[in-house]
């Protein structure tokens, strides 16, 4: 099984808001850090040392606001594949290769639009809910292999570049009057809260393509 975490921070570029991901292997390595613009942002994903040029470029076309889809290009504008806003993704030749799916029901998606998600699913043939606001985990269906996971989790490591906690004025107030052991607890530094993604390990998959429609399904949930 691929298992990667990722940790996200909001950010500004050029006046326009995004999110900075910092993304880890199990051991807490990193693996790859990216950007994505609020949606239908760019995305990038690049080698942690090496940020420009991107490992992979997720690019919005020009019909995304009716097809929702997003091109992925390789450091050499190569076409990879596609990634959908409905949770689809495809392989260079169109081939669909799995989709994320929201557990909860078409009807709670009301505030993104039932709209949108029909017309997508009719130009991808397909139906159902796929991502949307507000989502704290998704399943992965893939074609032809055991599904896979999306989820809000806390890292099971501290990043290495994690802050000290900087007790708000409540919390000051309340490390006066609180016994020495329950004040240790309430200043303990603990992992932040991230996402975790594991999808099966078949050498067949794309994985900077996965990773990168894991990103957009990210940024939809928490936009």
């Amino acid at each position: 099984m691929l298992t990667l975490w990722m940790r996200t921070r909001y950010t500004r570029r050029l006046g326009r808001p995004g999110r900075d991901y910092t993304i880890y292997s199990p051991d807490g390595l990193l693996r790859y850090t990216g950007y994505a613009g609020r949606v239908p942002g760019p995305i990038s994903i690049s080698a942690p040392n090496a940020p420009e040029p991107p490992l992979v470029r997720g690019k919005p076309r020009r019909s995304f606001p009716i097809s929702g889809r997003y091109d992925v290009l390789g450091p050499d504008s190569a076409k990879l594949g596609v990634i959908t806003r409905s949770g689809r993704f495809f392989d260079a030749g169109g081939q669909r290769l799995g989709r994320f799916r929201d557990a909860r029901s078409l009807r709670s998606h009301a505030g993104e639009g039932i709209a949108t998600i029909i017309v997508e699913g009719i130009i991808a043939g397909d139906s159902g809910a796929g991502i949307g606001p507000g989502a704290s985990g998704y399943r992965v269906v893939l074609e032809g292999l055991p599904d896979g996971r999306l989820a809000m989790a806390r890292l099971p490591f501290m990043p290495d570049d994690e802050p000290a906690p900087r007790p708000g004025r409540i919390a000051r107030g309340l490390l006066r009057i609180l016994p020495a052991r329950s004040a240790d607890r309430l200043l303990e530094r603990r992992p932040p809260a991230g996402w975790v993604f594991e999808v099966p390990e078949t050498g067949t998959l794309p994985e900077l393509l996965l990773l990168a429609a894991a990103i957009l399904a990210v940024e939809i949930s928490l936009w």
